[in-house]
């Protein structure tokens, strides 16, 4: 089987930490990336060979929203889930 990778953006370190360590503990899932804020993610998007197949990204961030960041990713990432 394999694994979904998925991604983190949120703003708070602290849960961005226990998320990542949340879903460290499934076979199934690899943390591709966790980051920050939506531009961090937008850059690694453009440069990753690999993508998430899913994006686990927080609604308000600082400077572009969680919100704002899902379009401009849908445009060129149809392929990629955004929980929000």
């Amino acid at each position: 089987m394999e694994k979904i990778k998925v991604a983190i953006i949120e703003d708070h370190s602290i849960f961005r930490k226990r998320l990542s360590e949340l879903l460290s503990f499934y076979d199934e899932i690899d943390l591709v990336f966790a980051v920050e804020d939506a531009e961090l993610c937008i850059k690694y998007l453009d440069k990753a060979e690999e993508l998430p197949d899913v994006l686990l990204m927080d609604i308000e961030l600082p400077g572009l929203s969680g919100i704002e960041a899902t379009f401009q990713i849908k445009e060129k990432h149809q392929d990629i889930d955004i929980i929000m």
